[in-house]
Parts: structure tokens; C-alpha cells; sequence
């Protein structure tokens, strides 16, 4: 079990399997949900004292999440809430929180997660507004063939990309990825993710 964890005053982050946190209004909740449901009466209740804190717009990301809409509009009792998802849109999540952010009235963002890398993404994306970043590196690798061989702390690296592959790090140390996600916010370099490090590097990319 993983402790909450408050990126902002109104950005929290919390397992599912850790107390809900009191939710605070207005509020949107996040919802990842990757893995199978092993115990149904935990994310139950979890949801139903959201739904009773008054939040009825649910945006969620997984290979399971309309498991838990079906659990949403089973505990809704009053056909208030709004519930929708994706498995292929993780950006989504870090882009909708971001938008809140931005609004003179911000709602309370709440991400309700089963996998913490995920959530860790999210996070990520969030805090260096990645989406902006991404697509300058998505310009500069399709400049360059997909392939880029660079230099971080003196050592030689590469990022690779293809239709289903993305591969990066130290050469010799290089790990694939099926999804740029994982490619760009797993720490690889002396500790740093592929965003931090961005900066550093991105002349290298031309």
C-alpha cells in the first residue's frame, strides 16, 4: 500500500487500496484501472464514497476499465454520474487534469490508480506539461528517421522508434518499450527520465 500523494493543493494521487482520501467539492476523479479486479469490494466502496462526496464526472484509463464503469453506474443510484474511458489515451488523463489547472475555479482532481507506473506517468506528464514536448520530439525523431544516437553525461545513447517498438538508453543498457509513455518516463539516465533530461539534449536532434 502506497501512501497519497499531493502534487498540488488541488492534484491528488492515491492507491486504491489506501483510505479514500475526503473528497472535496467540486471534484473530478481519474480512474486507472490496468489490472484484473482481484477484490471487487475494495473499489466498491471506494467509489461509492466518491459518488456520496458528491463527484459525478469520472474520466478513466486501463485495460479494465469498463469493469469499473460498470461498477459506477451500478452504485449510481441517481443516474448523476458521468463515467468514460480508454486503453490507449493515458495522455488524456495528464491533459484534462492540466486543463482544470488552469481554470480560475478549479475543481479538485483526484486519481484513483491500481498501477503505480501509470500513475507515475500521469504525474509526470502533468508536471512538465509533456504533451507540448512530446510532439517536439515526435517532429525531430521523424526528422531523423526514427533513429537518434546522443550524448547524456558523456556517455553515448539512442532512441529508437518504430511501428511497435521504442527503444532507449545508455548503448548497451537499451530497453524497449511498447508505448512511447513507458519510453519517455522510465528512468534511465543516471536517475532521470527521457522528459527531464529533454533539455539537455534535444540540439542533438536536428
Amino acid at each position: 500500500m502506497r501512501e497519497k500523494e499531493k502534487v498540488t493543493d488541488y492534484f491528488l494521487m492515491t492507491d486504491y487500496r489506501d483510505e479514500m482520501p475526503e473528497f472535496m467539492s467540486p471534484s473530478r476523479c481519474f480512474i486507472i484501472w490496468q489490472h484484473k479486479i482481484s477484490d471487487v469490494s475494495i473499489i466498491e466502496a471506494g467509489i461509492r464514497k466518491i459518488i456520496q462526496a458528491g463527484c459525478t464526472h469520472f474520466s478513466l484509463f486501463g485495460e479494465y476499465f469498463e469493469k469499473v464503469i460498470d461498477i459506477i453506474k451500478r452504485l449510481d443510484l441517481n443516474n448523476a454520474c458521468l463515467a468514460y474511458g480508454s486503453t490507449t489515451d493515458l495522455d488524456g488523463i495528464a491533459r484534462a487534469i492540466i486543463h482544470y489547472h488552469k481554470k480560475d475555479e478549479k475543481p479538485y482532481c483526484y486519481l484513483i490508480y491500481d498501477d503505480y507506473y501509470f500513475a507515475q506517468y500521469v504525474k509526470e506528464d502533468f508536471i512538465h506539461h509533456g504533451r507540448d514536448v512530446k510532439e517536439e520530439i515526435r517532429i525531430r525523431m521523424a526528422a531523423n528517421h526514427g533513429v537518434v544516437e546522443f550524448v547524456y553525461n558523456g556517455r553515448d545513447c539512442i532512441f529508437s522508434v518504430s511501428e511497435n517498438d521504442f527503444m532507449i538508453g545508455y548503448l548497451g543498457y537499451e530497453k524497449h518499450f511498447p508505448i512511447p509513455e513507458f519510453a519517455l518516463y522510465e528512468h534511465l539516465f543516471d536517475g532521470k527520465t527521457f522528459l527531464q533530461i529533454w533539455d539537455d539534449v534535444k540540439d542533438q536532434f536536428v
